[in-house]
């Protein structure tokens, strides 16, 4: 129980440095944590007309390997169906481009991987 709570205040820590990067970026943040029946996003950003789905990980160490090394397909395919949601309840519909994306959070360095494929 200890672990999984370090686990997850550890996330919420690197959800709130990625999002305070992505706002230095000049992203606007339309939405954190938005979670549906088989999938759920980080954060949802918009920039430049192109709304990104943004998957977080975050490692205090790389004992255990890189956070990025975390995302399976599977994942990612969680995430393109919760995206796609999104877009159909915000009615989105073919006026923006999408794009799944990452960020790393190992210890402070943030690493930024837009577009990111099944």
């Amino acid at each position: 129980m200890e672990n999984s709570m370090h686990n997850k205040n550890m996330g919420r820590w690197g959800e709130n440095l990625a999002t305070d990067f992505l706002i230095n970026e000049g992203f606007q943040i339309l939405e954190r944590n938005y979670k549906r029946k088989g999938g759920e996003i980080d954060v949802i950003a918009v920039k430049d007309d192109t709304i990104h789905f943004i998957e977080v990980k975050t490692r205090s160490s790389a004992k255990y390997g890189h956070p990025l090394e975390a995302i399976s397909r599977r994942k990612l395919e969680h995430m393109s169906r919760a995206a796609q949601l999104y877009m159909l309840e915000n009615n989105i519909i073919n006026t923006k481009a999408m794009c799944l994306d990452a960020i790393s959070v190992l210890g402070k360095e943030i690493n930024f991987v837009e577009g990111i494929y099944l």
